[in-house]
């Protein structure tokens, strides 16, 4: 159960960091970041009143956006800017799994690190800074790892990975043959379009 005062702390501490964020202030960005995360932790279970999940994922979310315009502009950025890509925004993944992925009690790791607990828009976002960063290969392998991993019966953005999946990363691989392939096999995307109609 989360602490009231912290929410509505993350949440005034949310309108200035996207406020700095916006203003390209990027080192009170990251001040903010920092106290924001301070009071952020992974979730103790699998649970759906988790009063912390959104807030989680907006700053997650913001987070990989700034260090993605960090590291695609060419000043400033220290540590962002001497790591070779590909393993920069692996170590933003793990990140990412980390804070998501369920912890027991004791504080350890009640599962192995867990894609299928990224929430969709944290998982896209990784997936466009692997493309905006020409680290498209990652963005394959994180997508194909969720692909893998996901429980088809969860609501939870498949139409959306798939996209930018076949239309976006695997074009920019210019696997234009494998994204028609699994598109052919594709059948749960072609039952979630059917019910929609």
């Amino acid at each position: 159960m989360a602490d009231p005062a912290s929410l509505s702390t993350l949440r005034t501490l949310y309108n200035r960091a996207a406020r700095s964020f916006l203003n390209r202030d990027n080192s009170q960005t990251y001040a903010l970041l920092d106290s924001a995360f301070a009071l952020l932790h992974p979730p103790y279970t699998f649970q759906d009143d988790d009063q912390l999940a959104e807030q989680r994922k907006k700053w997650d979310i913001l987070r990989i956006t700034l260090e993605t315009t960090i590291r695609s502009s060419s000043s400033g950025g220290g540590k962002i800017m001497l790591e070779p890509t590909n393993t920069l925004i692996n170590s933003w993944y793990t990140r990412s799994l980390e804070l998501f992925t369920p912890q027991s009690q004791n504080g350890k790791s009640a599962v192995q690190r867990d894609v299928s607990c990224l929430p969709t828009a944290v998982l896209t976002t990784l997936m466009y800074s692997s493309i905006k960063l020409d680290c498209a290969n990652v963005g394959r392998d994180m997508a194909e790892d969720w692909l893998a991993k996901r429980s088809p019966s969860r609501n939870d953005g498949y139409s959306k990975i798939i996209e930018l999946f076949c239309l976006q990363i695997l074009p920019k691989l210019r696997e234009w043959e494998y994204a028609e392939e699994f598109l052919t096999f594709e059948h749960e995307l072609l039952l979630e379009t059917r019910e929609v109609s």
